[in-house]
């Protein structure tokens, strides 16, 4: 599976509004303290539902929730998952993937 696939499937929904639910496993690293290696494997996993409006007051909802901190979730390869066995958000680095949904993760590199 190719990671562009893996990230259309993380984001989508299901007939009933619901998020998609999946297992993700990877390599952890940390930037800063510049260590990683450690794997992790997370399963029953969702994106959290805050980055899917599925109507028009739910959207006026959380525009008025005002987010201290804004991740940029893009230019820094990372999305949020949530954890439907503990109910926690997990920050994912999405070029650190390895499986998702047990199948490997293909990375296409571009020249």
């Amino acid at each position: 599976m190719r990671l562009i696939d893996c990230l259309r499937l993380m984001e989508g929904v299901n007939r009933d509004k619901s998020r998609v639910s999946f297992g993700i496993k990877g390599v952890k690293f940390n930037r800063r303290m510049r260590r990683g290696g450690a794997t992790y494997a997370y399963d029953n996993c969702t994106l959290p539902y805050e980055l899917l409006p599925t109507s028009k007051s739910q959207k006026l909802t959380l525009e008025k929730e005002k987010v201290k901190r804004k991740p940029n979730h893009f230019e820094n390869a990372t999305r949020n998952i949530k954890m439907a066995t503990h109910n926690d958000l997990k920050k994912i680095n999405i070029w650190l993937i390895t499986h998702f949904s047990f199948e490997g993760v293909e990375y296409d590199i571009i020249h």
